[in-house]
């Protein structure tokens, strides 16, 4: 499914809403911690092979701070969401 990062243009947001309309009701799931829930690097890398395990449509959206941990402070976002894509393709 989709990876939205809160740097997300409108037009690629108008996609994923013609992507959701695409699938069944009730069917995609939606994973958003928010800035709350902050998790490492590894947690987010085994909710993402997770989620692919899981074969369903899914919509994550991943904020700034949703994603970072004092081990992994240094790694830049545009790294961790590169490595996220490679895993979803």
């Amino acid at each position: 499914g989709p990876l939205i990062t809160s740097r997300t243009d409108s037009g690629t947001r108008g996609r994923y809403l013609e992507w959701l309309d695409t699938k069944a009701d009730s069917s995609v799931l939606y994973i958003s911690f928010g800035t709350l829930a902050v998790l490492s690097k590894k947690q987010l890398v085994e909710l993402c092979k997770a989620l692919i395990k899981s074969r369903r449509p899914f919509l994550w959206v991943i904020t700034d701070k949703s994603h970072r941990s004092k081990e992994d402070e240094e790694e830049k976002e545009e790294e961790i969401i590169k490595s996220f894509r490679e895993e979803l393709d």
